[in-house]
């Protein structure tokens, strides 16, 4: 999930990169404001977006779902040995 996020950050940085450096460089002056008022829009609606994802991921983090049906059973295996646990390590002896 912060991968997602980094590198949103630095596609964004990367792509914007000549409007950010502007905007620091000149500041809000009323000639640029027409001009760039759509980075902010859109870096503004990318901050709402990531913002939703990390709240729906939070969300959803701590419930778990509804069970699903059972699947197929498997094949029966081969019957095994009698085991008696009785070495002190916890082995398993068969008693033959």
């Amino acid at each position: 999930m912060y991968v997602i996020i980094i590198a949103t950050f630095i596609i964004i940085i990367i792509l914007f990169w000549d409007s950010i450096l502007k905007l620091v460089r000149f500041g809000m002056d009323a000639s640029l404001k027409n001009i760039y008022i759509w980075f902010i829009l859109l870096l503004i609606i990318n901050l709402i977006v990531i913002s939703i994802i990390f709240g729906y991921y939070y969300y959803i983090q701590g419930k778990q779902g509804k069970d699903g049906l059972p699947g197929i059973s498997g094949f029966p295996g081969q019957i095994g040995d009698t085991c008696y646990f009785t070495n002190p390590n916890g082995e398993c002896t068969t008693g033959k």
